[in-house]
Protein backbone atom coordinates (compact mmCIF):
# COMPACT_ATOMS: atom_id res chain seq x y z
CA UNK A 1 0.00 0.00 0.00
CA UNK A 2 2.56 2.51 0.66
CA UNK A 3 4.26 1.40 -2.30
CA UNK A 4 0.90 2.31 -4.68
CA UNK A 5 0.47 5.54 -2.24
CA UNK A 6 3.84 6.98 -3.24
CA UNK A 7 3.21 5.81 -7.08
CA UNK A 8 0.38 7.78 -7.25
CA UNK A 9 2.15 10.59 -5.72
CA UNK A 10 4.51 10.84 -8.44
CA UNK A 11 2.06 10.36 -11.00
CA UNK A 12 -0.01 12.89 -9.26
CA UNK A 13 2.95 15.45 -9.20
CA UNK A 14 4.12 14.53 -13.08
CA UNK A 15 0.26 15.80 -14.12
CA UNK A 16 0.95 18.86 -12.30
CA UNK A 17 4.37 19.60 -13.41
CA UNK A 18 3.60 18.88 -16.84
CA UNK A 19 0.33 21.03 -16.86
CA UNK A 20 2.27 23.71 -15.72
CA UNK A 21 4.48 23.34 -18.38
CA UNK A 22 2.10 23.54 -21.29
CA UNK A 23 -0.40 25.82 -19.61
CA UNK A 24 -0.51 29.93 -19.42
CA UNK A 25 -0.25 30.63 -15.48
CA UNK A 26 -2.25 33.87 -16.04
CA UNK A 27 -5.53 32.87 -18.11
CA UNK A 28 -5.49 28.91 -18.16
CA UNK A 29 -4.81 28.49 -21.64
CA UNK A 30 -2.97 26.99 -23.23
CA UNK A 31 0.98 28.06 -23.53
CA UNK A 32 3.32 28.85 -26.26
CA UNK A 33 4.74 25.37 -25.68
CA UNK A 34 1.01 23.59 -25.71
CA UNK A 35 0.04 25.77 -29.07
CA UNK A 36 3.43 24.54 -31.27
CA UNK A 37 3.19 21.10 -30.56
CA UNK A 38 -0.35 21.50 -31.16
CA UNK A 39 0.13 23.42 -34.80
CA UNK A 40 2.42 20.37 -36.04
CA UNK A 41 -0.52 18.07 -36.16
CA UNK A 42 -2.89 20.41 -38.11
CA UNK A 43 -4.15 18.83 -40.79
CA UNK A 44 -6.27 19.89 -44.09
CA UNK A 45 -9.16 21.77 -43.63
CA UNK A 46 -8.51 23.15 -40.19
CA UNK A 47 -8.29 27.17 -39.72
CA UNK A 48 -5.46 28.49 -37.70
CA UNK A 49 -6.54 32.12 -36.06
CA UNK A 50 -4.22 34.70 -34.75
CA UNK A 51 -5.46 37.55 -32.54
CA UNK A 52 -3.75 40.46 -30.92
CA UNK A 53 -5.15 43.38 -28.87
CA UNK A 54 -5.05 46.70 -30.12
CA UNK A 55 -3.33 49.02 -27.85
CA UNK A 56 -3.07 46.92 -25.43
CA UNK A 57 0.24 49.11 -23.21
CA UNK A 58 -2.59 51.98 -22.87
CA UNK A 59 -4.60 49.66 -20.56
CA UNK A 60 -1.29 49.01 -18.57
CA UNK A 61 -0.54 52.70 -18.79
CA UNK A 62 -3.45 54.52 -18.23
CA UNK A 63 -5.32 51.79 -15.00
CA UNK A 64 -2.26 49.58 -13.89
CA UNK A 65 -0.95 46.18 -14.76
CA UNK A 66 -3.70 44.47 -12.50
CA UNK A 67 -6.10 45.46 -14.37
CA UNK A 68 -4.32 44.44 -17.80
CA UNK A 69 -4.16 41.09 -16.15
CA UNK A 70 -7.72 41.19 -15.18
CA UNK A 71 -8.59 42.01 -19.07
CA UNK A 72 -6.23 39.32 -20.26
CA UNK A 73 -8.21 36.87 -18.34
CA UNK A 74 -11.78 38.13 -19.39
CA UNK A 75 -10.26 38.10 -22.69
CA UNK A 76 -9.44 34.20 -22.47
CA UNK A 77 -12.78 32.87 -21.11
CA UNK A 78 -14.79 35.11 -23.27
CA UNK A 79 -12.92 33.37 -26.16
CA UNK A 80 -13.15 30.28 -24.94
CA UNK A 81 -17.32 31.05 -24.77
CA UNK A 82 -17.08 32.23 -28.67
CA UNK A 83 -15.05 28.84 -29.37
CA UNK A 84 -16.63 25.38 -30.47
CA UNK A 85 -15.79 22.46 -28.12
CA UNK A 86 -13.12 21.19 -30.61
CA UNK A 87 -11.83 24.38 -31.00
CA UNK A 88 -8.83 25.10 -28.79
CA UNK A 89 -7.82 28.97 -27.50
CA UNK A 90 -4.07 29.42 -26.97
CA UNK A 91 -2.56 32.49 -25.01
CA UNK A 92 1.03 32.80 -27.05
CA UNK A 93 2.27 35.58 -26.37
CA UNK A 94 2.07 39.19 -23.77
CA UNK A 95 -1.58 40.12 -25.58
CA UNK A 96 -1.85 37.72 -28.14
CA UNK A 97 -3.95 34.68 -28.43
CA UNK A 98 -4.37 32.02 -31.38
CA UNK A 99 -6.91 29.75 -31.86
CA UNK A 100 -7.30 26.49 -33.80
CA UNK A 101 -10.36 25.58 -35.81
CA UNK A 102 -10.17 21.52 -37.28
CA UNK A 103 -12.58 20.57 -39.93
CA UNK A 104 -14.14 23.98 -40.45
CA UNK A 105 -15.03 25.50 -43.46
CA UNK A 106 -14.32 28.87 -44.79
CA UNK A 107 -17.22 30.56 -44.28
CA UNK A 108 -17.57 28.72 -40.74
CA UNK A 109 -14.20 29.64 -39.86
CA UNK A 110 -15.01 33.55 -39.94
CA UNK A 111 -17.94 33.60 -38.50
CA UNK A 112 -16.03 31.96 -35.45
CA UNK A 113 -13.36 34.89 -36.13
CA UNK A 114 -15.60 37.10 -35.57
CA UNK A 115 -17.22 35.67 -32.63
CA UNK A 116 -13.86 35.90 -31.14
CA UNK A 117 -13.15 39.46 -32.30
CA UNK A 118 -16.06 40.25 -30.38
CA UNK A 119 -14.70 39.06 -27.07
CA UNK A 120 -12.57 41.91 -26.17
CA UNK A 121 -15.83 44.01 -25.98
CA UNK A 122 -17.33 41.91 -23.01
CA UNK A 123 -16.65 44.11 -19.84
CA UNK A 124 -14.07 45.97 -21.25
CA UNK A 125 -11.66 48.94 -19.88
CA UNK A 126 -11.83 52.40 -20.42
CA UNK A 127 -11.55 53.36 -23.62
CA UNK A 128 -13.33 49.80 -25.03
CA UNK A 129 -10.78 47.28 -25.91
CA UNK A 130 -10.72 45.64 -29.48
CA UNK A 131 -9.07 42.94 -31.23
CA UNK A 132 -7.36 42.37 -34.83
CA UNK A 133 -6.52 39.28 -36.24
CA UNK A 134 -5.31 36.59 -39.19
CA UNK A 135 -6.85 33.43 -40.43
CA UNK A 136 -5.72 31.05 -42.59
CA UNK A 137 -6.86 27.91 -43.88
CA UNK A 138 -4.01 25.20 -43.87
CA UNK A 139 -4.02 23.51 -47.33
CA UNK A 140 -3.74 20.03 -48.11
CA UNK A 141 0.55 20.51 -49.03
CA UNK A 142 1.20 23.75 -46.76
CA UNK A 143 3.67 22.56 -44.00
CA UNK A 144 2.79 24.41 -40.54
CA UNK A 145 5.19 26.95 -40.43
CA UNK A 146 3.80 28.12 -43.61
CA UNK A 147 -0.03 28.56 -42.44
CA UNK A 148 1.06 29.89 -39.43
CA UNK A 149 3.61 32.62 -41.38
CA UNK A 150 0.31 33.20 -43.41
CA UNK A 151 -2.03 34.01 -40.47
CA UNK A 152 0.51 36.43 -38.96
CA UNK A 153 0.74 38.58 -42.51
CA UNK A 154 -3.00 38.60 -42.19
CA UNK A 155 -3.28 39.90 -38.92
CA UNK A 156 -0.25 42.03 -39.51
CA UNK A 157 -2.83 43.64 -42.45
CA UNK A 158 -5.71 43.99 -40.25
CA UNK A 159 -3.38 46.44 -38.14
CA UNK A 160 -2.26 48.32 -41.16
CA UNK A 161 -5.95 48.29 -42.41
CA UNK A 162 -7.26 50.43 -38.97
CA UNK A 163 -7.47 47.32 -36.03
CA UNK A 164 -10.44 45.68 -35.10
CA UNK A 165 -10.88 43.57 -37.71
CA UNK A 166 -10.43 40.14 -38.93
CA UNK A 167 -8.68 39.34 -42.14
CA UNK A 168 -8.29 36.18 -44.11
CA UNK A 169 -5.32 35.12 -45.62
CA UNK A 170 -4.86 33.71 -49.18
CA UNK A 171 -4.02 30.44 -50.23
CA UNK A 172 -0.56 29.48 -49.96
CA UNK A 173 1.16 29.56 -53.61
CA UNK A 174 2.67 26.61 -55.20
CA UNK A 175 6.37 26.48 -55.57
CA UNK A 176 7.56 26.77 -58.42
CA UNK A 177 8.84 23.78 -60.29
CA UNK A 178 12.45 23.12 -60.62
CA UNK A 179 13.69 23.38 -64.37
CA UNK A 180 13.87 20.29 -66.11
CA UNK A 181 17.26 18.79 -67.24
CA UNK A 182 16.47 18.22 -71.15
CA UNK A 183 18.35 15.50 -71.34
CA UNK A 184 17.14 13.93 -68.66
CA UNK A 185 13.39 14.30 -70.11
CA UNK A 186 14.55 12.69 -73.47
CA UNK A 187 16.14 9.52 -71.52
CA UNK A 188 13.17 9.37 -69.17
CA UNK A 189 11.39 9.05 -72.86
CA UNK A 190 13.45 7.11 -74.48
CA UNK A 191 13.37 4.17 -71.19
CA UNK A 192 9.19 4.90 -71.28
CA UNK A 193 9.46 3.64 -74.81
CA UNK A 194 8.60 0.00 -75.52
CA UNK A 195 11.76 -2.06 -76.93
CA UNK A 196 9.78 -3.41 -80.03
CA UNK A 197 9.93 -1.69 -83.47
CA UNK A 198 8.30 1.92 -82.79
CA UNK A 199 5.07 3.15 -84.34
CA UNK A 200 3.78 6.74 -84.63
CA UNK A 201 2.73 7.00 -80.84
CA UNK A 202 6.18 6.24 -79.33
CA UNK A 203 7.95 8.32 -82.56
CA UNK A 204 5.50 11.25 -81.40
CA UNK A 205 6.63 10.93 -77.82
CA UNK A 206 9.77 11.29 -79.19
CA UNK A 207 9.78 14.02 -80.76
CA UNK A 208 7.62 16.20 -78.08
CA UNK A 209 10.06 15.46 -75.87
CA UNK A 210 13.11 16.74 -77.78
CA UNK A 211 10.71 20.09 -78.58
CA UNK A 212 10.48 20.32 -74.98
CA UNK A 213 14.16 20.36 -73.80
CA UNK A 214 14.40 23.49 -76.16
CA UNK A 215 13.00 27.20 -74.66
CA UNK A 216 10.28 28.30 -76.31
CA UNK A 217 9.84 26.06 -79.23
CA UNK A 218 7.09 26.10 -81.89
CA UNK A 219 7.09 22.92 -83.62
CA UNK A 220 9.24 20.55 -85.02
CA UNK A 221 9.57 17.36 -87.13
CA UNK A 222 11.16 13.47 -86.87
CA UNK A 223 12.76 11.85 -89.96
CA UNK A 224 13.69 8.60 -89.64
CA UNK A 225 16.05 6.38 -91.95
CA UNK A 226 14.21 3.96 -93.79
CA UNK A 227 15.58 2.19 -96.80
CA UNK A 228 18.42 4.71 -97.79
CA UNK A 229 15.88 7.44 -97.29
CA UNK A 230 14.47 9.83 -94.82
CA UNK A 231 11.40 9.41 -93.74
CA UNK A 232 9.11 11.72 -91.41
CA UNK A 233 7.25 10.01 -88.75
CA UNK A 234 5.98 12.61 -86.24
CA UNK A 235 5.37 16.49 -86.44
CA UNK A 236 4.75 18.81 -83.74
CA UNK A 237 3.25 22.12 -84.62
CA UNK A 238 2.77 21.26 -88.11
CA UNK A 239 0.04 19.70 -90.68
CA UNK A 240 -0.57 15.94 -90.19
CA UNK A 241 -0.39 16.05 -94.12
CA UNK A 242 3.27 15.55 -94.03
CA UNK A 243 3.63 12.53 -92.21
CA UNK A 244 5.39 9.82 -94.77
CA UNK A 245 7.36 12.22 -96.37
CA UNK A 246 10.22 11.25 -97.95
CA UNK A 247 14.01 12.71 -99.19
CA UNK A 248 17.05 11.33 -99.70
CA UNK A 249 19.91 11.71 -97.18
CA UNK A 250 22.28 14.58 -97.54
CA UNK A 251 25.42 12.94 -99.29
CA UNK A 252 22.72 12.42 -102.54
CA UNK A 253 21.33 15.60 -102.38
CA UNK A 254 22.74 18.65 -105.49
CA UNK A 255 24.36 21.31 -104.27
CA UNK A 256 24.51 24.12 -106.82
CA UNK A 257 27.57 26.44 -106.02
CA UNK A 258 26.81 29.98 -105.34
Amino acid sequence: MLALHSRLKILSASYTYREQAYTDALTGLPNPRQFTDDLGRIEHGDHLLILDLDHFKRVNDRHGHAEGDATLQRVAAALRVALRPQDTAYRIGGEEFAALLPRTSPDEARLIAERCRDAARQHPPHPPLTLSGGLARHGLRDDPATTRHRADDALYAAKEAGRDRVLTAPPARAAPAAPRDPWQVLRGTLGSLPDQEFGPNEWSALLRAACESVPDVQGGSLYVPEEGDFVMRALFGFDDTLLGDRCPPPPARLVHPG
